[in-house]
C-alpha cells in the first residue's frame, strides 16, 4: 500500500535493499492523492455520515492535508484520520455484502396501539433497507477482500486468530484488526484497539465494530467481538 500511495503523490522511489530511497513533494499531485484517497474510503463510509436515524450525527476526526508528506503513508493504512466506531462498521458491512453502502437504522417498525397486551397493532411503518451506494470494486477485487479478512482470523500468524481457531471456528468469523499508537513519544506502549468483524464469512448475517482506547496489553478488542458473536448465536442460532 505504501508504494500504490507514493506512486499516486508523485514521489520518486528507487530499491535500497529491502527498503526505499524517496524523494517527496507535496506539490498538486500529492494533494490530490490524499483527495482521491479519501473519496475512496468515503464510498465504504468512512469519514461520512453513515445515514442512521437518528437526529444528528457526528462523523471522525479528518486531519487535513499535512506538510509533512510521509504523512500520506499513515494515512494509506488508516492512521491519519479517524473513524467512528459506526463508521466502522458500515465500512465492514459493505465489504461483506459485496459492496452496498447501507444505512444503519434502530427503528425496525411502528406499530398502531393493540387492544391485545401481548400482540402488536397494525403496522403503520417498517423500515426498509437504504442503499446509500454501491461500490466499483469488482467481485473478483471483493473476493481478495474477503480471503484477507479470512485469513485473519483463520491463518496460523493472523492477527485475529483467537476468534478462528480451536473451538471458535465455528462461528466463521471473518475479520481486520487495528494497532494505533495514541502518542509514540509520550507513550510507544500505549494503543488504540479495534477490529471490524462479519460473520458467517460465506453468506454473512452480521458486522462488528470494536473501538477499546488507551490498551497496554491483551486484545480486549477481540475478546470483545467474540462475546458479541456468541450471543447472536444464541439468539439465532447461525452456527447450527
Amino acid at each position: 500500500m505504501g508504494t500504490v500511495a507514493a506512486n499516486m503523490a508523485g514521489f520518486i522511489l528507487s530499491p535500497g535493499g529491502g527498503y526505499y530511497n524517496a524523494r517527496i513533494f507535496t506539490g498538486p499531485k500529492y494533494q490530490k492523492a490524499f483527495e482521491d484517497l479519501r473519496q475512496g474510503y468515503s464510498e465504504f463510509g468512512l469519514g461520512v455520515q453513515t445515514g442512521v436515524d437518528l437526529p444528528f450525527e457526528s462523523t471522525g476526526y479528518q486531519g487535513g492535508i499535512p506538510t509533512q508528506a510521509g504523512k500520506i503513508m499513515q494515512f494509506a493504512i488508516g492512521q491519519f484520520d479517524t473513524y467512528t466506531p459506526l463508521e466502522m462498521a458500515q465500512y465492514v458491512s459493505t465489504i461483506a455484502n459485496g459492496g452496498y453502502r447501507l444505512a444503519p437504522h434502530l427503528l425496525q417498525s411502528v406499530h398502531a396501539p393493540s387492544s391485545n397486551p401481548n400482540e402488536l397493532g397494525p403496522t403503520i411503518y417498517t423500515d426498509k433497507p437504504k442503499v446509500l451506494n454501491t461500490i466499483k470494486n469488482t467481485k473478483s477485487q471483493l473476493k481478495i477482500v474477503h480471503q484477507g479478512f479470512y485469513l485473519v482470523t483463520h491463518a496460523a500468524a493472523g492477527t485475529g486468530a483467537q476468534l478462528g481457531t480451536g473451538a471458535n471456528v465455528k462461528y466463521k468469523i471473518a475479520a481486520k484488526t487495528g494497532t494505533a499508537q495514541i502518542d509514540a513519544l509520550k507513550d510507544p506502549n500505549l494503543y488504540n484497539k479495534t477490529a471490524v468483524a462479519y460473520a458467517p464469512y460465506d453468506n454473512p448475517q452480521i458486522a462488528v465494530s470494536i473501538v477499546v482506547p488507551s490498551i497496554k496489553s491483551g486484545e480486549p478488542n477481540l475478546d470483545a467481538a467474540l462475546d458479541i458473536f456468541k450471543a447472536y448465536d444464541k439468539l439465532y442460532h447461525y452456527t447450527k
